[in-house]
């Protein structure tokens, strides 16, 4: 896991620039819609999909369910017999549509999963890209493209608290975590921040619909089980996470 070790200091250079730089603080839309709405928000993004991705989906059968007794949305895991997808409450949101889409682009990675990393490569360091890119393709659809990064961006200021604290236990004199569990720790840190880097970096070059549907199809394919290969020949890597370091100063 030499590559990975690597990485413990970009995690945590980061981790140190998103406390100091990110104050703006995600609002949910919690407008209200319809369960016809939600329906055709996912329909929003299926002309980007191949018909092997449309069919697969169908056989996903993917459910709603409602829960008043949870505060967040929940998705199913990888070994449930259901793909479901459970919201805080019967009522539909408008915040309800970016979580199903994102939620659709999960299962959707999961057909083919990355592999874990090596002493050489970082494979699996890109796994939440596809489904941050197609909740992303949904809000350019309904032209709310401008508010999708500071949901995630909220996300990983929470995260990089955590991640500060676990580097600095760890490369301390009265160290109290194995090495073991810190690089587990940095790759569940390096993984989001990696994926919505490469993202941001996809966004800057300016693909068309045809080279989004080509790359969405790669990503879903996974012919190797490593995304990363996919970024690294369109020049995409996540070191120094300079797309991600732009958008956080732009939001402020």
């Amino acid at each position: 896991m030499s590559r990975l070790y690597g990485r413990t200091d970009d995690v945590y250079y980061i981790s140190k620039f998103l406390m100091e730089n990110n104050h703006g603080k995600y609002k949910r839309d919690l407008s209200k819609t319809s369960p016809d709405g939600l329906v055709e928000a996912a329909k929003m993004v299926d002309p980007y999909f191949s018909k092997d991705m449309q069919d697969y989906l169908n056989e996903c059968h993917i459910r709603l369910g409602y829960n008043n007794f949870i505060r967040n949305t929940i998705y199913s895991g990888t070994d449930d017999k259901e793909n479901i997808i459970i919201f805080p409450t019967k009522k539909p949101k408008e915040e309800y549509k970016r979580e199903l889409l994102y939620f659709v682009g999960d299962l959707l990675r999961r057909k083919n999963m990355d592999l874990v990393p090596s002493e050489f490569d970082l494979k699996c360091q890109y796994s939440d890209l596809l489904p941050l890119l197609v909740e992303y393709l949904y809000m350019k659809e309904d032209n709310k493209e401008d508010s999708f990064s500071s949901k995630h961006i909220s996300d990983l200021t929470l995260n990089a608290k955590e991640y500060i604290k676990i580097f600095e236990d760890f490369n301390s004199d009265f160290r109290t975590i194995p090495e073991g569990s810190f690089l587990w720790n940095t790759l569940l840190f390096l993984v989001p921040l990696s994926s919505l880097e490469a993202l941001l970096q996809i966004i800057e070059l300016g693909y068309d619909k045809e080279e989004i549907k080509k790359l969405i199809e790669e990503l879903y394919e996974n012919k190797n089980n490593n995304r990363e290969e996919i970024m690294l020949e369109r020049n995409i890597d996540s070191y120094g996470f300079k797309a991600l370091r732009k958008e956080i100063k732009r939001r402020g």
